[in-house]
This record gives C-alpha cells, structure tokens and sequence, in this order.
C-alpha cells in the first residue's frame, strides 16, 4: 500500500512539473513572440528613419546601401518568423505530448486501483487457504493418533485371541 501511495504521489508530482513546464515554454513562447516584434518593430522605424534621411540627401550610393540593408532586415525578419513558427509548432507538440501523458497516467490510476483489489482479494484467500491447511493439519493429526491406538489395540486384541 505504501508502493502505491507513493506511486500516487510520484504521479501527482509528475503532473505538477509537466503543467509547470508547459506553462513556462508557453511564456518563454510568448515572451520571444513579443520581443521579436518590438525588435522589428524598432528595426522598421530605424530603417525608415535611415531612409527617408537619404532620400532628404538624394545619395543615390547611400540609397544602395540602404535598401541592402533593407533587404538584409527583411531576410532577418524571415528568419525570425521561422523561429516564432517553430516555437508554435514546438508548443502544440508539448500540448499534445501533455494530453496523452494525461491519459496515460488515468489509464495507470485506473491499473494501480484494479491491482489493488485484485491483492487485497488475493491475501484473503491465502489467508483463508492457510487457516483451513492448519485444520487439515490438525485434524491429520488427530486421525494419525487415533490409528496408532486402535493399531495398539488390535495388537492387544489378537495377542489376547491368541493367548485364548
């Protein structure tokens, strides 16, 4: 009983540390989500800024440059978009992986419960199997005893006819 209480308790605590860490990367998910769009966000005014200088300017080098480094930020964009795509996809994985570990650990409450019945009706019929053994035993004993006195007595018997 205590293996499975502390079986019970190991699942508990593995339940709590699962939703923990779903939670966490959910956050962590988010957190980057969010910081990747001010970051481009700043990126975006800083560029236009950048842009609208030059054109002020009419450098029509510069104006190259720029719009490589436009060209630049929006592959960077591109690449942060995958990012915040996989993380996405990566927290749906965990939710799902979440939910079948849910259902694995009923399906072991469920086994642990049955286990349960079926050992305590298990020690009841060992313990009843034992008592009527040790009647049997007894009662073997008793039937032994009584043959070896009516052995001593058929002994004295048939000396006595004999003696006759």
């Amino acid at each position: 009983m205590t293996s499975m209480e502390s079986l019970e308790k190991q699942l508990e605590r593995q339940k709590k540390e699962r939703k923990e860490e779903i939670h966490n990367l959910e956050m962590k998910a988010l957190l980057e989500k969010r910081r990747l769009e001010k970051e481009m966000e700043s990126e975006v005014a800083a560029m236009s800024e950048k842009v609208q200088h030059l054109v002020d300017q009419r450098l029509p080098e510069t104006t190259r440059s720029v719009l490589q480094e436009n060209t630049e930020l929006k592959t960077r964009f591109s690449q942060l978009s995958q990012v915040a795509k996989s993380l996405l996809e990566e927290n749906k994985a965990l939710r799902e992986h979440k939910r079948q570990l849910s259902i694995d650990t009923d399906i072991l409450e469920q086994m642990v419960s049955g286990t349960s019945r079926i050992s305590c009706v298990r020690k009841k019929k060992v313990q009843q199997l034992t008592g009527e053994l040790q009647e049997l035993q007894e009662d073997i004993t008793e039937k032994l005893q009584h043959l070896e006195q009516l052995q001593t007595e058929h002994t004295r018997v048939l000396a006595e006819v004999e003696a006759l």
